[in-house]
């Protein structure tokens, strides 16, 4: 249950970063980098961008959490932070 609760945090924090990231690099779309000559706003777009593949994690990671029918700790065996 508390690995839930982190995993819809994670969540919500993914949809933060596409929601403002998305609205960051759309507000300086217009200003143009003097030396490269490419838009501000192409540099901002790495962080919308990231928010959208955390997020891909954090459902993967809920959808086999459910199939499976609780926490897939199977990533931290691997690491050796956990005991199967």
């Amino acid at each position: 249950r508390f690995y839930f609760v982190i995993d819809v945090m994670v969540g919500l924090f993914a949809v933060a970063m596409i929601i403002w990231g998305s609205s960051l690099a759309w507000g300086f779309r217009n200003q143009i980098l003097p030396a490269t000559g490419i838009s501000v706003g192409l540099s901002y777009l790495p962080i919308p961008l990231s928010g959208l593949v955390f997020l891909l994690f954090v459902i993967e990671k809920l959808a086999g959490d459910f199939t499976r029918g609780g926490q897939d700790d199977s990533f931290l065996a691997a690491a050796g932070a956990v005991e199967e």
